[in-house]
């Protein structure tokens, strides 16, 4: 194992790996130790946390306090409201969105759950947030403010699962929307719209979950 070179190891191969497993590495071969150390000083670096010098101070930084079940309560929470603002000229009121859609936002709970603990990891009994995932959110902030002519889902890709069924969900609810009214309110033009401004908002959510906003 000491044949490979450090900039290899720091570089190639800790960020592929999950930091429980990294450290199941060091104890198997402890002169791995100081490699570890600098690859966390090195992630604390690109996070802006210049003010950590020490390791484990970054690393305590990684700690995810929340839990999946909140953090999909938040997000279930916030779908009707934006749906509504999205479609307010269509007169619905927001309850009946909520209890339209809130039962159905329910049912995607495992998806949630799955995707969000892909970027999760345990480590003596604390659960942490993936450095990588943490890298990745910081390079990909969304700008607050953004509209349909600047769409931003580099979030959503955090979310595979997930995602793409609230997608169609929100899809299949406008569709059903337009099929009950006499005035035939969306056209296909319009739903696209919507979903793409439903798509940027709902990438920010995502982003909040996973930076704790």
């Amino acid at each position: 194992m000491n044949t490979l070179p450090s900039d290899i190891i720091i570089a190639e191969l800790f960020p592929k790996l999950q930091l429980s497993n990294i450290l199941e590495l060091i104890i198997a071969y402890p002169p791995w130790l100081p490699l570890f150390k600098k690859y966390i000083c090195n992630i604390g670096k690109e996070l802006c946390l210049d003010h950590l010098k020490d390791h484990r101070d970054i690393f305590k930084s990684f700690l995810y306090k929340e839990n999946i079940q909140s953090r999909f309560f938040y997000i279930k929470t916030f779908i009707p409201l934006i749906v509504h603002l999205l479609t307010i000229s269509y007169e619905r009121i927001l309850g009946n969105v909520e209890t339209d859609l809130n039962p159905q936002i329910q049912t995607l709970y495992p998806e949630f759950e799955s995707d969000m603990n892909s970027h999760l990891d345990v480590i003596y009994s604390k659960t942490i947030i993936n450095p990588q995932t943490l890298l990745y959110i910081q390079r990909n902030k969304p700008k607050d403010g953004l509209t349909n002519e600047h769409p931003d889902s580099r979030i959503l890709k955090l979310f595979p699962t997930f995602y793409p069924k609230l997608e169609q969900l929100i899809m299949n609810y406008l569709i059903k929307m337009e099929t009950q009214s006499v005035t035939n309110y969306f056209l296909e033009m319009d739903r696209q719209s919507v979903i793409q401004e439903f798509r940027s908002e709902i990438n920010m959510k995502l982003y909040r979950v996973l930076n704790q906003d």
